[in-house]
């Protein structure tokens, strides 16, 4: 994620089955993701975001986080915590039409 020149941060992902994974964030700025402030937040919302419409795109239905320190972030968004892992529907954040 970028603006202009200035790089805001990254999200790495993968596609298994019907689930898009999070594996890692990064938000320029921010050495602890479990700490951000209101910018860093938006950030890691809108790469979020980014990730599930991604993963919807591929085929996906849920989308997963093992990002280290964005649990409560995420709780925040809807997540819940099942077998060790956060994970949400998709359709908490897009809306995914029916063809």
């Amino acid at each position: 994620m970028s603006e202009g020149d200035k790089e805001l941060g990254y999200v790495v992902v993968d596609v298994r089955s019907s689930v898009v994974r999070m594996l890692k964030m990064e938000i320029s700025g921010c050495g602890n993701l479990a700490e951000m402030d209101v910018q860093s937040r938006m950030y890691a919302d809108s790469m979020m975001r980014a990730t599930a419409s991604y993963g919807a795109t591929l085929g996906a239905y849920r989308i997963e986080s093992q990002v280290k320190g964005l649990q409560q972030f995420l709780f925040g968004c809807g997540f819940i915590q099942s077998n060790h892992k956060l994970s949400s529907p998709l359709s908490n954040f897009i809306k995914i039409c029916q063809k």
